[in-house]
């Protein structure tokens, strides 16, 4: 399976795609490492110390990976 880059954020205030790419691009940001997709997520799974939980993340994303919200 290829990872590709996408950005998870909370609903309140979310950017759209397009407007993360114009983002990356102003801060000169390599394309290769734009996102390619916004998930919505209502909070991130985070351990004991406050750190966000990246593997859990990822689990429960992955069937939103094969199409991502714009």
């Amino acid at each position: 399976m290829k990872r590709q880059p996408c950005c998870a954020c909370c609903p309140a205030g979310a950017p759209g795609l397009a407007e993360l790419r114009t983002h990356f691009e102003r801060a000169g940001i390599a394309r290769q490492k734009w996102p390619e997709g916004v998930h919505a997520v209502e909070e991130f799974p985070r351990t004991a110390s406050g750190k966000v939980k990246k593997f859990v993340l990822r689990r429960n994303l992955a069937p939103d990976i094969a199409s991502p919200a714009e």
